[in-house]
């Protein structure tokens, strides 16, 4: 899964706003004030986003514009508690889908794409929208290697095996266990 940034930047809207929305989960409404800080839209789930500063809560959220159901300017007046937004920004850009977290980890994955497959190497770098490094012939049979730091790597499972044989997980070993487990949950399927 990957994000694309379209709606653009929210950085003049630097008033809190009170949203009353519903969760998808839960049946009961409820009301927050947050700093909007950018609209994203997930283009695997076709979905939008507005990823949120929480005013009391003082911590980040993506909220899905489809629970929204209604926008006002916040009566009191938040501006002494207004967020780093170009901070903030800079940590969406580690997001892989739509799901905040501040800290990130290191992913390595090794790719396998033959002379005639110079259509997988394009996809890679169209649908990577994070800072990568991309190196060529790191040994093996393997002949691409992507490097990228990433909140919450577990999101990159559904992309990572769309590539199926292509793509391994080098590391972090607890996002190539988590990948096999679902794989191994996938296999079982089609068994018997």
């Amino acid at each position: 899964d990957f994000m694309k940034k379209t709606a653009g930047n929210m950085e003049a809207v630097k008033i809190g706003i009170n949203i009353i929305r519903m969760p998808c989960q839960k049946n009961n409404v409820f009301s927050e004030e947050v700093f909007p800080i950018k609209t994203v839209w997930n283009a695997t789930y076709g979905r939008q986003y507005v990823f949120c500063y929480r005013i009391k809560e003082q911590n980040c959220e993506f909220v899905r514009l489809d629970t929204i159901i209604s926008v006002k300017q916040c009566k009191e007046d938040y501006s002494s508690e207004r967020p780093d937004y170009e901070a903030l920004e800079a940590q969406i850009r580690k997001c892989w889908c739509a799901d905040y977290k501040s800290d990130t980890e290191k992913v390595v994955i090794d790719f396998k794409i033959g002379e005639d497959e110079s259509y997988v190497l394009r996809r890679l770098k169209r649908e990577i929208d994070l800072e990568y490094e991309l190196l060529e012939n790191p040994g093996g049979e393997y002949n691409y290697r992507l490097i990228l730091d990433v909140a919450k790597p577990k999101e990159m499972i559904p992309w990572i095996r769309s590539f199926g044989e292509r793509a391994r997980i080098v590391k972090p070993a607890k996002l190539k266990n988590e990948f096999l487990k679902a794989f191994q949950e996938t296999l079982k399927n089609y068994e018997g």
